[in-house]
This record gives structure tokens, C-alpha cells and sequence, in this order.
């Protein structure tokens, strides 16, 4: 397994930070089953908009920062919108 579907088996993880990494939209498909991830920072990668669908399903967030990130413009509000109980950054300008 690489390196992203091993942290996916800590069950118990709350905080990630995957910061100026090479993570990409693959790599972060594990961390949709991490239910106790309450912050998770993916800013600087190249996680995109792909990632949406992954992201929008994570309701047990608390921080997602994908400041620098791939994501386009027009899908930070919606992700914005899915995810009402978290903190998501960059903050809108």
C-alpha cells in the first residue's frame, strides 16, 4: 500500500497536515473513511477539483485548508456550502 492508504487505516487520526506535498486527488480518496479527521491540510499540493466529491462528503471536519491548492475558484464556495460546520481556507477574499 502507499503511503496514503496506510495513514488511512489509523482510524483514531484527527489531524493531518499534508502540507507542500505531493498528495494529489488519488491520494486523498483513503482519507474519506478517517471519521475522527477533524483537520486536514492539503495546502500547496496538487489536490484539485477532483477532490470535491471526496471533501464534500467529509461532514466531520472542523479545518480544511487548500490554501494554494489546485481547486478552482468557483468550486471553493461550494465546498464551502457542503461542508456548513467547517472552516475552510483560503477565507473568502
Amino acid at each position: 500500500a502507499d503511503g496514503a492508504e496506510k495513514l488511512a487505516n489509523l482510524a483514531a487520526l484527527t489531524y493531518l497536515d499534508l502540507q507542500r506535498t505531493r498528495v494529489g486527488d488519488k491520494g486523498v480518496k483513503p482519507f474519506a473513511r478517517l471519521e475522527n479527521l477533524h483537520t486536514l491540510n492539503v495546502a500547496g499540493t496538487p489536490v484539485g477539483n477532483p477532490s470535491y466529491d471526496v471533501f464534500k462528503n467529509m461532514q466531520q471536519l472542523h479545518l480544511l485548508d487548500v490554501t494554494a491548492a489546485k481547486f478552482t475558484p468557483a468550486v471553493l464556495p461550494k465546498l464551502r456550502a457542503a461542508l456548513p460546520y467547517c472552516t475552510v481556507l483560503p477565507p473568502t477574499p
